[in-house]
């Protein structure tokens, strides 16, 4: 294989697998609109011990963060929303680590997760994988869940691989969407257009001969 072409295809994967560690959400709260209600992140390690890792929850819009309801376990930092909340998965053994906050919604919920620290930059394959929850509820204790047939809230579950550190979503919930990130897909598409544009300059090439 022509030496050109290994180095413009391992571009284009690298960028596509850059795109695994960002992860936007989308939740359509139109039939809750104007209600006031709660959302729960955790992010946590497996019973066994997980590698590693942080997650950033980011660009949040869609709802009012209803002043005072903001209730953390473990490894929590930040917020509340709007502003970036930071949970650690703390690795070290069984923990839990959960954001819980109360909200207004809006017709249309958005936020992004980034997902950084070794289990994703260098994962090593013998521990288990990392689990982040988004759930929703009607009441303050968590009790009764809202826009999902889950009986413990979730509408969406965002799994860290322990053996190639990307990122893997199910949402449980149809009302939960999730999407790459766009400057993710700006980079795999610079990624494809240096492909393109190599393989031009190569029939050009072989044209003049």
């Amino acid at each position: 294989m022509n030496k050109q072409f290994v180095v413009a295809f391992l571009i284009c994967a690298a960028t596509t697998l850059q795109a695994a560690d960002v992860v936007d959400i989308t939740v359509n709260t139109s039939t809750v609109n104007g209600t006031t209600g709660y959302i729960d992140f955790q992010f946590n390690p497996s019973p066994a011990g997980s590698q590693s890792a942080t997650v950033q929850i980011q660009n949040f819009a869609g709802a009012t963060y209803r002043a005072g309801t903001q209730s953390d376990l473990g490894s929590v930092s930040g917020g509340p929303l709007p502003a970036t909340v930071t949970i650690n998965n703390s690795s070290s053994g069984v923990g839990i680590n959960d954001d819980f906050e109360g909200l207004t919604f809006g017709k249309t919920l958005a936020l992004q997760l980034t997902f950084t620290g070794p289990a994703v930059t260098s994962p090593n394959g013998s521990s288990q994988p990392s689990q982040f929850f988004l759930s929703m509820f009607s009441d303050p204790n968590g009790a009764d869940p809202i826009l999902t047939n889950d009986p413990n809230g979730v509408l969406g579950i965002v799994t860290i691989s322990p053996a190639t550190g990307l990122a893997s979503s199910r949402a449980i919930s149809p009302n939960l969407t999730f999407a790459p990130e766009p400057g993710s897909l700006a980079l795999l598409g610079s990624g494809l257009l240096l492909l393109g544009a190599w393989a031009k300059r190569r029939r050009a090439n072989c044209s003049s001969r």
